[in-house]
């Protein structure tokens, strides 16, 4: 886990469709823009709070809409904020409830509780990449960071929090957690639009939850 507070302003990861396109993201903040101030900062002493403050604006979820008047596009630009602590509550949020829908009167609602599950790791990767954003301060050393942040494949997410060598080790030498890496790295978001058997959503949910070897309890040592 990294040092200092955890309290460091992010925005949700998602884009929004406008009009049949995806609006361009404006990745940096206003002072940003017109000046060569990320240039300037990675030669001076680098403050952890700083990092904190960027952070906040690593990931936007810009929206356009149509103006009203004459016919053309305006963009009004809104940012979600959720920090590292609230992605951290978010994956466990999402793992009640995929388990609400697995037991869900009736039968379970295998498709939904499959797709949610799935949303758990992506956030609790999303707070590990906050926590290797206060411990090295990536957004001053690569511009592109934060574009890169706009993703929600997993083994990405692991990369950009840097944890690929712990990964990697961990694959190796705990077949077990390695078995339940597999069925876990075959969920997207594009998920949403299939159908899904009992089976499939009861195992991806043991992959993800299983103590110890899941992958969410070994997300929970580094966010």
């Amino acid at each position: 886990m990294g040092s200092g507070p955890v309290g460091a302003p992010v925005v949700i990861l998602s884009g929004e469709a406008i009009e049949g396109k995806v609006a361009k993201p404006n990745l940096s903040p206003p002072s940003l823009r017109h000046n060569n101030l990320f240039d300037r900062l990675r030669i001076v002493n680098f403050d952890p709070m700083m990092a904190r403050f960027f952070a906040g604006m690593l990931f936007s979820s810009p929206k356009a809409s149509l103006s009203s008047r004459r016919g053309r596009f305006r963009d009004r630009t809104r940012i979600d904020f959720v920090n590292r602590t609230e992605l951290r509550q978010l994956a466990e949020d999402r793992v009640l409830d995929a388990q609400a829908l697995l037991d869900a009167p009736g039968g379970g609602r295998w498709s939904a509780a499959y797709y949610l599950a799935g949303y758990a790791v992506e956030c609790g990767l999303k707070a590990c990449v906050l926590a290797q954003v206060e411990r090295t301060g990536e957004i001053f050393i690569d511009k592109k960071f934060s574009e890169k942040c706009f993703t929600h494949n997993l083994t990405a997410l692991i990369d950009l929090g840097g944890l690929k060598n712990q990964h990697q080790g961990l694959l190796q030498s705990n077949l077990v957690f390695s078995r339940f890496w597999g069925v876990t790295v075959e969920w997207t978001e594009a998920s949403r639009y299939r159908q899904k058997a009992e089976a499939d959503a009861r195992k991806l949910f043991e992959a993800i939850t299983n103590m110890p070897d899941g992958v969410l309890p070994w997300i929970q040592q580094h966010w």
